[in-house]
C-alpha cells in the first residue's frame, strides 16, 4: 500500500510538473487572415497570405473604393490587380510608407522571432509590436512611428 501512494505521488506530481510547462509556440510565419487596420486616420479592411518566403498577398475590401484591390509582393516584385486587370513593377514601385509595404516589412520580421506571445521586433518600417495566440498566429500588429496598427482575425496556419 506504501508503494502504490508513493507512485501515485510521484506520478501526480509529475503530471502537475509537466503540465505547468507549456512551450510557447513559435510565431507562424506562413498564415493567412482577415484584418481591420488603422492607418494614418483610414480604415482598411481585408484579407492577407503570409509566407516565410516573403510572399505576400493583401485583398483589400474596405474602403469601398479600393474594393477588390489585390497587392502581392513575390521574388522581389510586386503585382497590383483588380477585377481582369494586373499589373507588374519593381517591390519598390510602392513607398516604403504605403500601407502594403508596412505590412510586408512588419510581418517579414517574424521570420527570425522569438517564440513569445508578444514580440517586439525592429523592421525596415521601424520597431514593430506584435501580439500572437496560443498557436503563435498574430492577431495584432501595432508599428507606432508610422501609426500603423492592425487587428487579425480568422487566422489559419498554411
Amino acid at each position: 500500500m506504501r508503494e502504490l501512494s508513493r507512485t501515485l505521488c510521484v506520478f501526480f506530481c509529475a503530471l502537475f510538473l509537466l503540465c505547468g510547462c507549456e512551450a510557447e509556440a513559435p510565431p507562424a510565419t506562413d498564415f493567412s487572415a482577415d484584418f481591420s487596420a488603422a492607418y494614418h486616420g483610414m480604415t482598411i479592411e481585408g484579407s492577407l497570405s503570409h509566407s516565410r518566403q516573403g510572399i505576400l498577398s493583401v485583398t483589400l475590401s474596405k474602403p469601398e473604393t479600393l474594393d477588390g484591390l489585390r497587392v502581392s509582393y513575390q521574388n522581389n516584385e510586386l503585382q497590383l490587380g483588380r477585377n481582369q486587370l494586373l499589373c507588374t513593377a519593381d517591390e519598390a514601385y510602392l513607398p516604403d510608407d504605403s500601407f502594403p509595404a508596412l505590412l510586408k516589412s512588419a510581418l517579414d520580421a517574424l521570420d527570425n522571432a522569438a517564440p513569445e506571445r508578444e514580440l517586439n521586433l525592429s523592421a525596415a518600417c521601424g520597431d514593430v509590436r506584435i501580439t500572437t495566440d496560443e498557436n503563435g498566429l498574430p492577431t495584432a500588429l501595432e508599428c507606432p512611428e508610422k501609426n500603423l496598427r492592425v487587428r487579425f482575425s480568422d487566422g489559419k496556419a498554411l
